[in-house]
């Protein structure tokens, strides 16, 4: 930039000044200039509709939705993730719903079979060797259409169930177009044009559930998934069920578990647990920040989840795109060590090793919690706090839990229904993240900014540019 260029744009920036506005949305700038937000801070809120017991939990709210927790996978509490799960043919079924006519279907699972047999499965359903056809089931109906009629790319001649499935794992992707094994193509299909697939797709189905039962077919899946085009309608995650370690598959498109449709007589076999930590999420809807103003577009900001406990509160600068974190949030699963029965008088109360980042106060730190509410002093019955040391207390209002086993397994059962016991803290220190930057400006004149949130009041800081 040349100097006279440079001193214009000195002079011109003389003419501004910042002006700071600080309050609960929707904020007024009555006097802004047509220049681009200096800064606009949003701090945290996190609210309940009700006063927690342990037998009475109330969610906490944030900006975002209900503060949540599930399983990185993306299943609830409830579940465990599963390698495989095994099912025999014709005896562990899982109805999907979806019928075969379906426009642009699209299969794709990886599995494999343990044992061979004239009935083994094929994409959860199972070729006759005899006749060449894949089938589906409807219930127990057993007289069912052609699906797919498969031509092996090499040679022609039958499909044959064993050049599908092999002793070790393998992708399957089948379409219209083909069947690819691990993206090879493997089969060709016909021309199925006119046929009537109105039946529904099954998991380890059979056409012959009795013979094939018997005959002692079964597979190994590692998933199964449904497509319609490029959309994912059905995906089958193997899990086993912690309330009562029932195993089967849950279908995370649609939230419901599988077990199968005979389950109360034939149960699918679990394979080996997986690692899928727990995750916290909100789930609401986004909050967006606008920023308008009369005969001009308005603007939108996306805000990132914030929390408050007590007078700490997350907040984020989002221009410059800087999250500053002062409360943290902990998930008990009861798997938790070194609980100790701490009795105040003859109430029964439960110590715990507070979390390494929360602070430690002089007498108690402030907590928000889904099951236990805060008690600023004493032992009250259904209350919580965070002592002057490295614990903190839960007071159960069943008191003839008076064990640290009993308590564990309290907490274990929260969790395995999916109502874990969630508890917001402060942090002893700060943390800092960087989210994603807003550029905002606002017009001359009157500016409006406003919160579209999941709780209500809206904290904001708004420094912005005004005339001299």
């Amino acid at each position: 930039m040349n100097k006279v260029l440079m001193l214009r744009k000195i002079l011109a920036d003389g003419k501004f000044i910042d002006q700071v506005v600080t309050g609960n949305a929707p904020l007024t700038l009555s006097d802004a200039a047509a220049k681009s937000i200096v800064s606009l801070t949003r701090y945290g809120l996190c609210t309940q509709a009700a006063i927690p017991t342990p037998d009475a939990p109330v969610d906490i709210m944030c900006n975002n939705g209900t503060i949540k927790a599930r399983r990185h996978s993306g299943l609830p509490l409830g579940y465990q993730k599963l390698d495989n799960v095994i099912g025999r043919v014709g005896q562990t079924v899982v109805d999907t719903g979806v019928r075969g006519d379906l426009a642009d279907l699209r299969i794709v699972f990886k599995g494999q079979k343990t044992s061979h047999t004239s009935y083994s499965p094929f994409f959860g359903n199972y070729i006759d060797e005899n006749t060449n056809v894949t089938r589906v089931i409807e219930g127990a109906n057993v007289s069912s259409p052609i699906l797919f009629t498969c031509n092996r790319k090499a040679g022609g001649g039958s499909a044959g169930a064993t050049g599908i499935f092999s002793d070790d794992a393998h992708t399957y992707d089948l379409s219209s177009s083909g069947l690819l094994v691990d993206n090879d193509e493997f089969f060709q299909i016909r021309d199925v044009s006119g046929t009537s697939n109105s039946t529904k797709i099954a998991i380890c189905g059979s056409a012959v559930p009795s013979s094939a039962a018997s005959s002692g077919a079964s597979t190994v899946f590692a998933y199964f998934r449904i497509y319609q085009g490029e959309t994912l309608i059905r995906d089958y995650v193997p899990v086993k069920r912690l309330s009562d370690n029932k195993v089967g598959f849950y279908e995370l498109v649609n939230d419901t578990f599988e077990p199968g449709m005979f389950a109360s007589s034939y149960a699918f076999t679990a394979g080996s647990p997986v690692d899928d930590p727990v995750e916290l999420y909100a789930d609401g809807t986004p909050e967006v920040l606008t920023v308008s103003a009369d005969g001009a577009a308005t603007q939108t900001a996306s805000v990132p989840t914030l929390l408050s406990v007590g007078d700490y509160a997350d907040e984020a600068e989002l221009i410059s795109g800087i999250k500053t974190g002062k409360v943290g949030v902990k998930v008990l699963d009861g798997t938790e060590t070194g609980w100790a029965l701490s009795d105040s008088g003859t109430t029964h109360r439960f110590r715990g090793t507070k979390p390494s980042d929360c602070y430690t106060p002089a007498n108690r730190a402030p907590s928000v919690c889904t099951h236990f509410k805060y008690v600023s002093t004493g032992a009250e019955v259904g209350g919580m706090f965070i002592g002057a040391s490295q614990y903190w207390y839960f007071i159960p209002t069943d008191q003839t839990i008076d064990t640290a086993d009993e308590w564990t397994d309290w907490l274990a059962a929260q969790y395995a229904a999916g109502t874990p016991v969630i508890i917001i803290y402060p942090l002893a220190e700060e943390t800092t993240e960087q989210v994603t930057a807003q550029h905002l400006v606002t017009n001359e004149g009157t500016n409006i900014v406003d919160s579209v949130a999941n709780v209500s009041p809206v904290g904001l800081e708004i420094v912005y540019k005004k005339k001299k």
